[in-house]
């Protein structure tokens, strides 16, 4: 579930951003390479985990539970959603 949570993700990110913002996860990899960059930190050790943004594993790791658990759509994230939606409110 957690990756086609972030697969669609893709597409919200994508149509509200560009290119960038999407296949780049945020500023978080190479747009071409898709490789974490030098500045990607590692995992959160506690509290929330951005489904569409990349981590270097290699600085800190997370468990399966952890990610399970702790991975949530941003605010931001979701407020693209509701704006790519064209919800009317009244």
């Amino acid at each position: 579930m957690l990756v086609c949570a972030h697969e669609f993700g893709h597409s919200v990110l994508k149509a509200a951003g560009g290119i960038s913002l999407s296949w780049g996860h945020k500023g978080t990899t190479g747009v071409i390479s898709q490789a974490v960059k030098k500045s990607t930190p590692g995992y959160p050790t506690s509290g929330p985990i951005d489904l569409m943004k990349y981590y270097d594993d290699k600085k800190q790791k997370a468990s399966f539970s952890q990610l399970v658990n702790d991975s949530i759509v941003s605010e931001k994230d979701l407020m693209r959603l509701i704006w790519l939606s064209r919800i009317q409110w009244k």
